[in-house]
């Protein structure tokens, strides 16, 4: 299973504690897509919790990693921004609006709209809140 497949969806508390603090640790009862357990400042604590409250005889620990978002992809908006502003044309007309942009030009305006949208996902709330889990260890217990 690939690490980007085992995403942890938090409460907004836990998100705010992990973004503080850069390492977290959880546990699993299985190394399945989705760990909903408590949140742990190291990995001696994640285990001491798996070992007292897993139903199964062995369990999984991991290290919490956030998601941060990927921005949007400038040749898609520019494909987009010439489609609709050529669409009420003949056929033909325009069809080449935006297709030269300089890459240079491309990148600063990616940049900025990037900037612009990440920083209107954090003053509204609307910044990932769910994470991968890393450095996955089986845990077996009473022996």
């Amino acid at each position: 299973m690939k690490k980007c497949d085992l995403l942890l969806k938090l409460s907004k508390d836990y998100r705010e504690a992990l973004i503080e603090l850069t390492t977290k640790w959880s546990w699993n009862d299985t190394n399945g897509s989705l760990w909903d357990n408590e949140l742990f400042d190291t990995k001696q604590e994640a285990v001491r919790s798996g070992e007292s409250e897993s139903d199964s005889n062995a369990f999984f620990i991991g290290q919490c990693k956030l998601v941060n978002p990927v921005g949007v992809d400038i040749d898609d908006i520019l494909e987009n921004v010439s489609l609709n502003t050529t669409e009420e044309m003949c056929d033909g007309v325009g069809e080449d609006y935006l297709a030269d942009v300089d890459k240079l030009h491309k990148k600063e305006l990616e940049n900025e709209i990037n900037k612009v949208l990440f920083n209107w996902m954090k003053e509204y709330n609307y910044e990932p809140d769910f994470y991968t889990i890393e450095k996955i260890e089986k845990m077996k217990l009473g022996g």
